[in-house]
């Protein structure tokens, strides 16, 4: 059964929200660095096939789910006097496979044997809207495009030997999420995040004597992502708690984790 990834973001975002208490509280703007890893799954959807003889040929396996993990990191942006944040981010996943034997259901090709595995690589151009309302615990809503890098390597075997293959296409990605930031000192988050990429298009082939050939426009991700956030700079709030990294001139002028005074 499918769930409406949109209802469940919406569902998400308005937990979040009702966690966090009511009122303003300070955000660390300027340059920062963001890295951590994801764990979700990648879907692979609608592939087809064809050969030099069949403009469509019939998959035994039209599409496939994988679990994947993958490193992140990110440089960014946030505005001083409105609760937007820019970045760009790049994202490396786990390779997942897509196996299968036969690989087409037509009575000529029933032998083939397909191992492949899908590389998925993204830089994207992220926007944050914070949502300011507690003092350490920040929801967010986040959305962005970008390119997408997904490479299909194959071995397949069938009566006219084993053949390997190469493809890598670049395809226009986007993804939208909510999360939440957790304060461990100012300028120091723990970041929490959902978010669900669209990744373009893969390809495998053509190979073997029939020049037989699958493609999908429909690659996609779910992820959850753990990530670490430090902002650099003069953090000149008053009040506030120390910071991981600060010249001695913010407001409160408490120690800090790695102060410079």
């Amino acid at each position: 059964m499918r769930v409406n990834r949109g209802i469940i973001a919406v569902l998400f975002g308005g937990l979040l929200i009702m966690l966090c208490q009511s009122g303003y509280a300070y955000f660390p703007n300027g340059i920062y660095v963001t890295a951590g890893g994801s764990y979700g799954s990648i879907v692979i959807d609608e592939i087809s096939g064809s050969t030099s003889t069949q403009n469509e040929a019939t998959l035994t396996k039209d599409n496939t789910t994988e679990s994947a993990s993958g490193i992140i990191a990110a440089i960014g942006y946030a505005f001083e006097t409105e609760a937007i944040r820019l970045e760009l981010a790049y994202a490396a996943r786990q390779d997942v496979e897509y196996n299968v034997n036969p690989v087409f259901t037509s009575p000529v090709l029933t032998s083939g044997n397909l191992k492949s595995d899908v590389d998925v690589k993204t830089l994207m151009f992220n926007g944050y809207v914070d949502l300011h309302m507690s003092e350490y615990f920040v929801p967010y809503v986040t959305a962005g495009a970008g390119g997408a890098r997904n490479r299909v390597g194959l071995t397949a075997t069938g009566s006219g030997g084993t053949f390997a293959d190469s493809n890598i296409d670049y395809s226009f990605a986007w993804q939208a999420g909510v999360g939440v930031h957790v304060k461990v000192v100012n300028n120091f988050f723990v970041n929490l995040e959902f978010h669900h990429v669209e990744l373009g298009s893969a390809e495998w082939g053509p190979w073997g004597p029939v020049r037989a050939k699958m493609d999908s426009d429909k690659v996609s991700a779910n992820e959850g992502l753990l990530t670490f956030t430090v902002f650099f700079g003069n953090q000149d709030a008053k009040n506030q708690p120390p910071t991981l990294l600060d010249s001695g001139t913010s407001g409160n002028k408490e120690p800090t984790l790695l102060g410079d005074d």
